[in-house]
């Protein structure tokens, strides 16, 4: 058999809906902050998958990061942005 394989060809078998994707990611997201007020949340839009939130620890941030990762049909991933809050003394 001769023919034409494209990256295109290739990556649909990652492929995943939406649905599927979040539901993943949240599973992964529990495994490490199932409390009822959990502070780090996902989306997914047209297969991009945007996971944000809050952790007290950053193990928690890259436990995250390292089980998203992981979920069948991630095939790229961007880096961890982190932000910190500054808290100013009110002065009077």
């Amino acid at each position: 058999m001769t023919g034409i394989v494209t990256w295109s060809d290739l990556l649909t078998v990652f492929l995943h809906s939406d649905e599927d994707l979040l539901v993943a990611v949240l599973e992964a997201i529990a495994a490490v902050d199932n409390s009822p007020s959990c502070t780090i949340w996902a989306s997914v839009n047209d297969g991009v998958v945007l996971v944000q939130g809050w952790a007290q620890l950053l193990s928690q941030v890259m436990a995250v990061g390292a089980l998203v990762r992981r979920v069948p049909g991630i095939v790229r991933r961007g880096g961890v942005r982190q932000g910190r809050r500054a808290r100013r003394a009110h002065q009077g």
